[in-house]
């Protein structure tokens, strides 16, 4: 019987998972500047929640889920402070390093998507009783700065990472 709950459990986390990952069952959320794409059962909070423009969050998928992986951006009005969003982006690398101790960079690559260069960053650190890890891609445009973050247990990384992955290269700055 304990074999039976735990193949219905695997099932079900299996279901939840193809219909996160199917592309035409995501919603969109408009904002003045931008636009993202996200499956219809994650929240959307965009309410300015801790500083951020929005924050996307997802469903817990049982009683032992004790974490929600989200999507949020922070938008920062640069104000000409940057040369460069190399140099944007190392700031924000020390930022991370000052204030989450035992931070590890997993990746940092500067790339480009329709001729708009971007910044892709990954990276661990232990929160409390969790280890989490982030996905971020970074953007410098007409002084504004644009932190697009997915952030994950590192445990349920690999599992949530073609979700992660697809929302966050659905977002458009218009």
């Amino acid at each position: 019987m304990k074999n039976f709950f735990i193949s219905l459990f695997c099932l079900f986390n299996c279901c939840v998972a193809c219909a996160q990952n199917d592309l035409s069952n995501w919603e969109t959320f408009n904002g003045d500047e931008y636009t993202i794409n996200y499956p219809e059962n994650w929240d959307i909070n965009d309410s300015g929640y801790m500083g951020t423009d929005f924050i996307i969050i997802s469903p817990l998928t049982g009683q032992f889920d004790d974490f929600r992986e989200n999507i949020n951006l922070i938008k920062i009005e640069t104000q000409g402070n940057y040369s460069s969003l190399k140099q944007f982006v190392e700031i924000n690398i020390s930022s991370i390093f000052a204030l989450m101790n035992n931070s590890k960079i997993v990746e940092s690559v500067q790339l480009d998507k329709n001729k708009q260069p971007y910044h892709k960053l990954i990276y661990t650190f232990p929160d409390n009783a969790l280890n989490l890890t982030v996905l971020q891609y970074y953007w410098l445009i007409d002084d504004i700065g644009y932190i697009l973050s997915f952030t994950s247990k590192e445990e349920t990384f690999e599992e949530y990472k073609i979700i992660g992955y697809g929302i966050l290269d659905s977002f458009k700055i218009k």
